[in-house]
């Protein structure tokens, strides 16, 4: 089984991983579906994460467990996806039997989501925020898609431009707050006074309750705070800087300058990670973009340094 360790602002020791390698040998024939698994451990304030990400052949499965030790998060972390596997291998024992058609392997199913009274197979799941690594991934095998009805791209078989995404009244040049908290809820009564279709409290709750999984900074003074809603008809990007800074929880322990809030339809998860992806995609190849939009002095500003950034690698 091939397992990729990865320790956020803390040191993964020889027990953690003597621990990691016992509970997955005594797990090894209850994955033999698996292609692949990351392990993630984070620490932070009064908290220890364990994360265990699960990768199978269309699908794939994630635990999360924090605790006040990372060595009883981790126990909790295997106990979890001990009991989830057993549970999805039991749902297909009973399918088979009742004589549904055999697969040629074993797969955990796709994540579904309810839409007008139906269940619809969705092709992607991520509980928690791309790093930017991922998030490029996902842009290369997503690229020759489109992101959602009126955001076609301007070749045929590109993906859109963060340019292209957002509109300069969705952009907020000076971000006032200065605690995490503060920043989701100046953005959320930033963006329902820009649209009727958001209720301000449900928007703000939502971006809180994914922060609280994991943080949405992703490094180099960005953050990428987002949520899917119910009920929303259309994906839509704003985008805030902050002057001085704002401490996010950020793998690299920098202040987060520059936040891309993404909002998507509940009932189209994919579109999520489409343009999570694209917004990766320019924070990684475009140097010192950071600098540069907190020196912009108004949204006009903002979004011509983005256009002028990604037709450099266009």
């Amino acid at each position: 089984m091939n397992v990729h360790y990865t320790a956020r602002k803390m040191q993964f020791t020889p027990d953690l991983r003597q621990y990691c390698e016992k509970r997955f040998k005594s797990l090894e024939k209850l994955l033999n579906f698996a292609t692949g698994v990351d392990v993630i451990l984070s620490s932070g304030k009064n908290r220890q994460q364990a994360e265990i990400h699960i990768k199978a052949k269309g699908a794939g499965l994630v635990v999360i467990e924090e605790s006040h030790d990372m060595l009883n998060s981790l126990n909790l972390a295997f106990d979890s996806l001990e009991k989830k596997v057993k549970k999805e291998r039991e749902k297909y024992r009973e399918k088979k039997r009742r004589g549904g058609r055999e697969r040629k392997a074993f797969a955990l199913p796709a994540e579904t989501v309810e839409r007008g009274g139906r269940i619809v197979r969705a092709n992607y799941y991520t509980p928690k925020p791309l790093t930017l690594e991922e998030a490029l991934i996902q842009f290369d095998l997503n690229k020759k898609r489109t992101c959602g009805a009126g955001m076609k791209n301007e070749e045929p078989g590109l993906a859109p431009k963060v340019h292209q995404l957002l509109k300069e009244d969705f952009v907020l040049a000076d971000l006032q707050s200065q605690t995490r908290e503060e920043v989701l809820q100046e953005l959320a009564q930033f963006i329902k006074a820009k649209t009727a279709e958001l209720f301000e409290q449900d928007l703000y709750e939502k971006l809180l309750k994914r922060e609280r999984l994991g943080s949405t900074a992703v490094g180099e003074g960005f953050a990428i705070p987002h949520c899917k809603i119910q009920g929303v008809e259309s994906p839509f990007v704003a985008l805030a800087v902050s002057k001085k800074g704002i401490s996010f929880d950020a793998a690299d322990g920098k202040p987060s300058f520059v936040f891309f809030v993404v909002v998507t339809p509940a009932d189209h998860p994919s579109l999520n990670l489409q343009i999570l992806a694209v917004v990766a995609h320019l924070i990684r190849r475009s140097r010192h973009l950071s600098k540069k939009l907190t020196r912009a002095r108004t949204s006009r500003e903002i979004l011509d340094i983005i256009r002028e950034e990604e037709e450099k690698f266009s």
